[in-house]
């Protein structure tokens, strides 16, 4: 089991083999240490994901009416 509020997965952004991708549960923020990929919560994480802008990201977020 990892301490702290630091998680470790594979990543999403690239063709990972091994986890690589750091997740903050209490933050949010994420790090891959193998591509790169960062950012500070959730909707960054699904704007990169998923190739959105803020505005629309947020609305299938549930975040924006």
């Amino acid at each position: 089991m990892q301490g702290g509020p630091w998680r470790t997965v594979r990543c999403p952004f690239h063709d990972d083999k091994h986890a690589s991708l750091s997740i903050n549960d209490d933050t949010g923020g994420f790090l891959c240490h193998a591509c790169g990929a960062r950012g500070g919560d959730v909707l960054s994480f699904h704007m990169q994901r998923h190739g959105l802008d803020f505005k629309t990201a947020a609305q299938e977020l549930g975040a924006w009416t």
